[in-house]
């Protein structure tokens, strides 16, 4: 899973998980110059990742994933995840 990479290699330069998701979602959507990706709000387009367990477990990320929204549509959800 790249993003999970990414966001390690992120922390392993010093970053802590939130600032690395940050940076992976709202710090690029400033620098792009878009306000309607990057954050979550009403209005915006909805790319979420809902987890399980701690951010920074990124060794587990794959297996702490629960839903993922893409264009605020449903396209992963793990078993019995409501």
């Amino acid at each position: 899973m790249l993003f999970r990479s990414e966001l390690a290699w992120l922390v392993r330069a010093g970053l802590t998980p939130a600032q690395a998701l940050h940076a992976a979602t709202g710090s690029a959507a400033d620098l792009l110059d878009r306000d309607d990706i990057g954050r979550v709000a009403a209005g915006r387009v909805a790319d979420l990742v809902v987890l399980d367990g701690d951010l920074a477990d990124l060794e587990h990320f794959a297996d702490n994933l629960r839903l993922v929204l893409r264009d605020g549509e449903v396209v992963r959800r793990r078993e019995g995840a409501a």
